[in-house]
């Protein structure tokens, strides 16, 4: 871009600029605003000066010009064309975009805001009531609505919190601002009273705000104001214990001389799975990495840390340099270097009296090996962020060079434990009983990463809230109390003025009370109704405490019911959102009906988002019910697949691909599930899975019938926050009620028979139900071979499933050590190996390579065969090596050429080459090993030994699997499955990991309640009775709640054959007649069935877990008022 002035104009008295630029570019409207003595501009292109054929000459034209050569010009491109909005009505069209922004928010303020759904182009979700994420969400594309975007993110950054409620604030404030307008005061006059109005409101909460000294020592202050920011978010059914949470961690890093809170010492882990109840807080840090060797211990107490920012592997150059071996010589002495390298790092760890490496980079399996070797723990991959509070945590130095190590620069902890999540192998380390307890770590769980990651925002805003407190500990009253106080202080000062200023105020005050309104509304109050109230109590009783309740009263005493906001957050909000308003004042009357269109200064219609004509959109209680479609069309292909008589479905992946089953989890996993609400159901049916391994089925179908239920409440015009609430409520009461019917079954490990009729309950729905007896036993040796009484710990990682298609059911079997899915390398060794003695290996059968890239080259036919001599002495060594230390089987991770195979067949050893990594440790763990890296390192200490390696064949095939038998170790089991077809065999699996699951909840928790829809039925009749005690609305949730669990034997009778109604209506007159809670809907033809008699077990844990999980994801549906999609595609695809 070039800037130039012309000189050659000197007869007029004004600056002419010639700017060689496209026409539209933005640079002419800032010089035009920034220099009023500029008052013409030249835009040109060299072409268009030499098409010029004619010269107008207006003097008072502004579009047509002329340069020092007499040539004509447009100003602007195709300016004639354009109307252009200037003063008043420029302002009107700006406030039309920030209003609209506004009126998005609206719905989301207060206790029973409601959530927005934002779907990224990407697909990814967001569900969300936090205005600073809503907006910085959407694709907002107007400059000023932009501006109400930054406003959002400005609250947040400066206080946390109100981010909502400074964007209401700010349109409302402008909504006033046009009706003065519209009566002909000018805008300057307007911001400069709203600026008055807002250094008298701050003033005035000054007077209202009550001081709480020595915060610190006022803990329940602290606690009660974060639960003031956290009753409006999705976290409100833990708000007391999430509070807790904010508060102990604000605490711990809270400097009170100062009044500063170090952020940066509290780290947040999410980890989606389980219950909001289970969320905790670590005095000390969590990685979010495991051990990184499954051999090496679960835990390290007293540990001693090497924090190193040093990679294990042989240091390199920085400078690029071009590395050649020509020797085999030199070859040999660079992989010598490379080894002796890792010996003498190990030997500067253990040297300074480490026992756990914590590393920022990676290292490979043979250094991870020693390491294990040595007997160090360690940990690698350990972010920049986290190894830095590691250090602070643990008062140790980050160390960038192995040489560096001394004993004063460890880390020390008490303990470095790995904890378990659910059926996965996900695992996490905390480092706990640190010297600094600044550092801490909250650890965040949920249903869904959807619900963890709000339940993440809205902890954030706590805890800013609880360090406001901390800087200044003054709070007002929450409720919209404190802004009806300034308003009529406002009114009382509008009197006062003689000025237009008066005007502003009562503007200003007018604005204040949008936000009470908002709040009743949102409340499902009448909004003018419950302001007049308040105000006459404020006025008649002076009571500046009384704000919208989130009951249904109209007035509510928030000090009272401890509704406290933080003073400077509250005077923050004031101020920004006045700040913007000044900004932004404007909405065009002519598109008032309209919030899509809008008319940028030049009178160009846009639209506020990209796209937004294309999308049709539903917002509010339409919005709701369209999302519990949704949900409720994902739970009806679920439904018929419940209970003992379900049916499986037959799932065509786009390859051709096919999944029989009747799993919920693998059904909507399976799906192409393309709505954002149909996502979450299937976020729940995994997270259920992740947790208990079964009832994935049932969850998504009571979830489904809680929202039928929700459904029709909102047709009675209930709240959909009551609803969420009364459900939340409901919920709890089940839970208690579940522990109130509950057996307990003590010494499991001793009561056999209880743990195979619990398997065989959740193998009779499945398609393995022809062998349940034998399925259901290999299930419960399996666990009870690995299980732990003393922590009631079972290790999944112990128990390896294979499957082989072909033969039948019945000839599946447990075999108590470890089956390879290999044969043995060589058709001329023995099918059998007795007394087998394996060396464990890591590395291949070839000559070892330095793993420095360097380029070898060979110049001569000398070095050529030296390189062959080499290669075949290499051979020969490792066979001796194998020999020397007594091995009679080989088990190596890698290949080996047929070379190689075949001298291991000449010399007697049998051998199997390709073992995977997780069966290469089953192995060892079994077989008492110690995996080798190095055929140096092999010892006969060092050896596994088995009682028989034994070949498998199976049918007329040549494939075989090899099983390593009678082994040491008897924790470690295989379970063969087979099946008439690979379709069978892998539901079969999918079958036995459910029952699995279910003797290790019984093993965690050894209480049970009785199936076959009984559980549900006594809940169902417990909540009928607790409705009739309830007084408020949430006896109607009660109700709907009740017969949402009715939907379960329902769906149970139907998938049998029976009649559903009469079924459950029999069912309930014996649990009320005869007081049994133990009969339910039976699998044959009968009408009641007592489950206990037919041993219909399902564990407590898991039971409790569905009503929860089904809840958590019902309450954020229902919180859910609008989806904004910021992709092209606005429609979703339809769930048939």
């Amino acid at each position: 871009m070039n800037h130039k002035t012309s000189n050659n104009i000197t007869e007029c008295s004004h600056i002419t600029v010639s700017i060689e630029v496209e026409p539209d570019n933005q640079i002419v409207s800032s010089l035009l605003s920034l220099r009023p003595e500029v008052n013409s501009i030249i835009v040109s292109k060299a072409e268009f000066l030499q098409n010029m054929a004619k010269s107008i000459a207006t003097a008072n034209n502004l579009q047509i010009m002329f340069d020092e050569f007499g040539h004509p010009f447009f100003l602007f491109k195709d300016q004639a064309k354009k109307k252009r909005l200037v003063g008043i009505e420029a302002i009107k069209s700006h406030i039309l975009a920030a209003r609209a922004v506004a009126s998005i928010l609206r719905s989301s303020i207060g206790p029973c805001g409601m959530d927005k759904i934002l779907v990224s182009p990407d697909g990814d979700l967001t569900a969300t009531n936090d205005g600073a994420t809503i907006l910085e969400k959407m694709d907002v594309g107007h400059p000023i609505a932009k501006l109400m975007v930054e406003l959002s993110k400005s609250q947040d950054e400066e206080t946390g919190d109100g981010t909502t409620g400074v964007v209401v604030l700010s349109g409302a404030l402008l909504q006033q601002a046009e009706f003065l307008l519209e009566r002909g005061i000018h805008p300057v006059k307007i911001a400069d009273g709203f600026d008055q109005a807002s250094q008298i409101v701050c003033r005035h909460l000054d007077s209202i705000s009550e001081k709480y000294p020595a915060v610190s020592d006022n803990k329940e202050l602290l606690i009660q104001t974060a639960m003031t920011t956290l009753n409006s978010k999705i976290a409100s059914r833990c708000v007391r214990q999430l509070a807790e949470i904010a508060v102990d961690a604000v605490l711990s890093v809270a400097n009170f001389e100062t009044k500063d809170v170090n952020f940066e010492m509290i780290k947040i882990v999410t980890k989606p799975g389980g219950s909001l109840e289970d969320s905790m807080l670590v005095k000390g840090v969590i990685i979010d990495k495991d051990f990184s060797h499954d051999q090496m211990k679960r835990e390290v107490k007293d540990a001693k840390i090497a924090i190193l920012t040093c990679p294990f592997e042989p240091p390199k150059p920085k400078t690029k340099a071009k590395f050649e071996i020509s020797t085999v010589e030199d070859y040999q002495k660079l992989f010598e270097y490379e080894q002796a390298t890792f010996v003498e790092m190990i030997n500067e760890v253990k040297k300074c009296g480490a026992n756990l490496v914590c590393c920022q980079w990676g290292f490979d399996d043979e250094a991870n090996h020693l390491l294990m070797m040595h007997g160090l723990n360690a940990v690698r991959w350990v972010g920049g962020s986290e190894i830095e509070l590691v250090a602070i945590a643990t008062n140790g130095r980050i160390v960038p060079r192995f040489s560096e190590l001394t004993p004063e620069k460890l880390g020390r902890a008490g303990i470095v434990r790995s904890l378990k999540f659910g059926t996965t192998d996900a695992s996490m380390l905390a480092v706990e009983n640190c010297p600094d307890r600044r550092v801490v770590t909250i650890l965040l769980r949920g249903a869904t990463e959807l619900i963890v990651d709000e339940v993440k925002r809205s902890l954030h805003d706590a805890l800013c809230v609880v360090r406001n407190l901390i800087k200044d500990d003054r709070i007002v009253y929450g409720g919209g109390s404190a802004e009806i106080s300034c308003a009529l202080k406002l009114y009382s000062e509008a009197e006062k003025a003689e000025g237009l200023e008066q005007y502003s105020f009562r503007a200003f005050s007018q604005a204040l009370e949008d936000i009470p309104l908002a709040l009743a509304e949102n409340a499902g109050l009448l909004p003018m109704q419950t302001l007049a109230d308040l105000k006459a109590v404020h006025v008649r009783e002076n009571k500046p405490h009384f704000g919208v309740p989130s009951l249904a009263n109209s007035v509510g005493d928030m000090k009272a019911e401890k509704v406290f906001e933080t003073l400077i957050g509250k005077k923050q909000q004031v101020m920004l959102a006045t700040q913007v308003a000044l900004q932004n004042m404007a909405k065009s009357i002519a598109t008032a009906n309209n919030l899509q269109i809008m008319f940028d200064e030049f009178g160009h219609p846009f639209f506020l988002f990209k796209d937004q004509a294309k999308k049709k959109r539903l917002v509010g209680i339409e919005a709701i019910k369209s999302h519990i479609l949704a949900a409720r069309a994902v739970a009806s292909i679920l439904r018929s697949s419940i209970g003992p008589c379900g049916m499986d479905k037959i799932l065509v992946s786009p390859d051709g691909d096919l999944t029989a089953t009747n799993d919920g989890a693998t059904i909507l996993e399976k799906m192409d599930v393309g709505h954002p609400i149909a996502k979450l159901m299937v976020e729940l049916s995994k997270s259920q899975d992740e947790e208990t391994g079964d009832g994935t089925t049932g969850v998504v179908v009571l979830s489904g019938a809680l929202l039928q239920q929700a459904e029709f409440l909102l047709e009675r015009g209930i709240h959909p926050v009551k609803i969420a609430d009364g459900f939340d409520q409901a919920s709890q009461i089940v839970c208690r009620h579940l522990d109130s019917i509950s057996e307990k079954y003590p010494a499991v490990s001793d009561n056999k028979e209880l743990l195979i009729q619990t398997a065989m309950t959740t193998l009779n729905s499945k398609i393995a139900s022809r062998c349940v007896r034998q399925l259901a036993e290999i299930a419960v040796d399996a666990v009870l071979s690995v299980a732990n009484f003393e922590t009631k710990d079972v290790n999944f990682e112990m128990i390896k499933i294979v499957t082989k298609p072909g033969g039948s059911l019945e000839d599946s079997m447990l075999v108590k050590g470890v089956i390879i899915d290999k044969d043995f390398s060589h058709d001329q060794m023995k099918r059998e190996v007795k007394d087998a003695k394996i060396a464990i290996l890591t590395c291949p059968f070839e000559p070892p390579k330095p793993k420095t890239k360097a380029k070898f080259e060979i110049s001569t036919v000398e070095d050529y065969q030296k390189l062959f001599e080499y290669e075949q002495a290499t051979f020969v060594e490792m066979i001796n090596e194998v020999k020397k230390c007594g091995a009679n089987l080989v088990c190596c991770q890698w290949g080996f050429d047929d070379e190689a195979n075949h001298l291991l067949m000449m010399h007697g050893l049998n051998a199997v080459r390709w073992v995977g990594g997780s069966e290469i440790e089953l192995v060892a763990i079994a077989t008492n090993g110690r995996i080798v890296p190095r055929f140096s390192e092999l010892t006969p200490e060092k050896l596994g030994r088995a009682g028989i390696v034994r070949s498998l064949k199976f049918g007329t095939t040549d494939a075989s699997m090899l099983a390593v038998e009678n082994c040491p170790d008897r924790r470690v089991v295989t379970i063969l499955l087979r099946g008439a077809t690979e379709l069978i065999v892998d539901e079969v699996k999918r079958s036995l990991h459910d029952a699995l699951c279910v003797v290790r909840n019984l093993i965690k928790d050894d209480r049970i309640v009785y199936g076959g829809g009984s559980a549900e039925i006594s809940c169902a009749l417990k909540l009928y009775s607790e409705a009739e005690k309830a007084e408020g609305l949430e006896q109607y949730s009660f109700r709907a709640f009740s017969q949402a669990l009715e939907d379960i034997p329902l769906a149970l009778a139907e998938n049998a054959g029976l009649l559903p109604m009469q079924t459950l209506a029999d069912l309930k007159a014996v649990h009320v007649r005869e007081n049994k809670p133990h009969f339910g809907v039976p699998s044959l033809a009968n009408s009641v069935g007592d489950m206990k008699a037919e041993k219909v077990f399902e564990t407590l844990i898991g039971k409790k877990q569905q009503v929860m999980l089904a809840t958590q994801v019902a309450r954020m549906i229902l919180r859910i008022d609008d989806v904004r999609s910021m992709s092209d595609n606005s429609s979703y695809p339809e769930i048939e």
